[in-house]
C-alpha cells in the first residue's frame, strides 16, 4: 500500500518489508534466501521481472521463497578435545544466492557447536577465528576447515559444497591449536 503509480521490482528480502503509507518494518526470514520475484537471485545479472502499479488498483504478485542452507560443526582444542566457545565462524561463499557474494557468520556456543545459516547453494570456505576479547580463547590460532591457514577472505581453504534449498551440511569440525 501507499505506492505511487509506476514500475517496480519485487524483492523477497530478509531485512526489511514495506507497509502501509511507506512504513518500513524489519522482519526476520533467516531461514530463507533473498531473491527477486520469480527466483532471480539477489546478485544475479539476469533481468528482473517488472510489475506495473496503478493508483487505486491492486497488483498481486504470488511468490514462493526458497529455504536457506546451513553448515554446522564443532570446534575443539586440538590437544585436549574439549570444546572451544566464542569462536567466530565465517562462511566465505561462491553463490549467486548470497548478496554481493559476501560472507555469512556465526559463533560457537559453550559446547563448541556452531551453525552458519542463510546460505544459498554453492561452494564455501569455512574459517574459524577465536574471539580476541576472550582471553582464554584468544590463545588459539585461527584456521580454515581441514587445518588450512586462515585468511580473509579465505584463499586455499578446502571448499564445502552446499547443494541447495534447505540443505544442512553437518560435521564441518575443526580442532584449533594454541599459539606458540
Amino acid at each position: 500500500g501507499g505506492l505511487t503509480a509506476g514500475t517496480y521490482e519485487i524483492a523477497v528480502d530478509k531485512e526489511e518489508a514495506s507497509g502501509a503509507q511507506g512504513e518500513t518494518r524489519t522482519r526476520s526470514l533467516m531461514g530463507y534466501l533473498t531473491d527477486f520475484a520469480h527466483h532471480v537471485p539477489d546478485s544475479s545479472t539476469a533481468p528482473r521481472e517488472q510489475f506495473s502499479v496503478s493508483v487505486g488498483q491492486d497488483t498481486v504478485v504470488h511468490e514462493s521463497i526458497f529455504a536457506a542452507d546451513s553448515v554446522s560443526g564443532t570446534v575443539t582444542d586440538a590437544t585436549t578435545g574439549l570444546p572451544v566457545p566464542d569462536v567466530h565462524v565465517y562462511a566465505f561463499g561462491d553463490s549467486v544466492w548470497n548478496r554481493d557474494l559476501i560472507y555469512t557468520e556465526g559463533y560457537t556456543d559453550s559446547l563448541g557447536r556452531y551453525t552458519v545459516a542463510g546460505l544459498g547453494p554453492g561452494s564455501y570456505q569455512i574459517c574459524f577465528e577465536p574471539d580476541a576479547s576472550t582471553t582464554a580463547v584468544s590463545s588459539y590460532r585461527s584456521a580454515c576447515w581441514k587445518d588450512r591457514p586462515f585468511s580473509f577472505p579465505a584463499e586455499g581453504a578446502d571448499p564445502v559444497q552446499v547443494d541447495g534449498f534447505g540443505t544442512a551440511v553437518a560435521g564441518i569440525d575443526q580442532a584449533l591449536v594454541l599459539k606458540p
